[in-house]
């Protein structure tokens, strides 16, 4: 059976928002589970809460060994979704610093010798909710398809721009919605063919 390795955040990980104590959408309702039964493939869900783009260190260096663990060797596709936790996390921060920073991790990937086809994926850009309540949040997101479809072309990799597919998200702003989560595997079901 192919594998698939998807590092992400919280929506990849498959965080339920309805649920107060941090729960999980089932399998079948994750994108993640909606593409391993559709397409007969292994996923190997990388996604965690929370999660920013690793740094030059310690993160990066855990990342690393995860994913070698993982491919086993083998020449196995890497999508990495990440940025959103970069911006929320940082009122400050730009979508530009959010780029520099995936440059490097794509760079640190690269170099480290490791059997995997890096796809970037630009997340869905936030709305204004209960988590993205400021208008600098949603603005910052929506300018990261854009910076990251250059940073694919520069270092060589391959991109899906997730703000194209009308992901619906919850009322918080940032998470998807069972239906966002079938509507993402649905689209990224072509690149898998």
């Amino acid at each position: 059976m192919r594998s698939l390795i998807c590092l992400g955040d919280s929506n990849t990980w498959g965080y339920d928002p309805r649920s107060p104590l941090g729960a999980r959408y089932m399998l079948n309702k994750r994108w993640t589970g909606i593409l391993k039964s559709e397409m007969r493939i292994d996923v190997i869900n990388m996604g965690s809460n929370g999660r920013m783009i690793p740094q030059p260190g310690y993160s990066t260096e855990v990342i690393e060994r995860l994913i070698r663990q993982k491919t086993k060797g083998e020449e196995t596709p890497l999508w990495i979704m990440l940025g959103t936790n970069d911006i929320l996390k940082d009122p400050e921060s730009t979508a530009e610093e959010v780029a520099d920073k995936m440059k490097v991790f794509i760079e640190r990937l690269k170099e480290s010798g490791l059997p995997v086809d890096i796809r970037l994926i630009a997340p869905v850009p936030m709305k204004q909710g209960a988590w993205a309540d400021r208008v600098r949040f949603v603005e910052e997101s929506q300018k990261l398809p854009e910076l990251y479809k250059k940073l694919a072309e520069e270092e060589g990799v391959d991109f899906t721009d997730a703000s194209q597919f009308g992901v619906k998200l919850n009322v918080d702003g940032v998470h998807y919605t069972e239906e966002g989560h079938k509507t993402f595997a649905e689209n990224m079901m072509e690149y898998l063919v």
